[in-house]
C-alpha cells in the first residue's frame, strides 16, 4: 500500500454510511423502479440491435425473482 494517510474522521464517516444510514421505503421503491426501468431499456435495446428477444422469465430468473 502507499504512505497515504486517511483524513481525520474518515473512519467515522465510513462507519456512519455503513451503519447509520438506512433507506426509507420510498427511497427503496424509487431505486427499485429506476433499476427495473433500466433493465427494461436494456432488454429493448438488445432486441432492437440484434433482433433477439429476451423473455421476461429469463430476466426474472437471472435476478432470482
Amino acid at each position: 500500500m502507499s504512505d497515504y494517510e486517511k483524513p481525520e474522521g474518515f473512519n467515522q464517516m465510513i462507519d456512519h454510511f455503513i451503519n447509520e444510514i438506512e433507506e426509507t421505503d420510498d427511497e427503496l421503491a424509487a431505486r427499485t423502479e429506476r433499476n427495473i426501468n433500466l433493465i427494461g431499456a436494456f432488454v429493448d435495446h438488445v432486441q432492437k440491435e440484434t433482433g433477439i428477444e429476451i423473455p421476461d422469465e429469463a430476466v426474472e430468473s437471472f435476478f432470482g425473482a
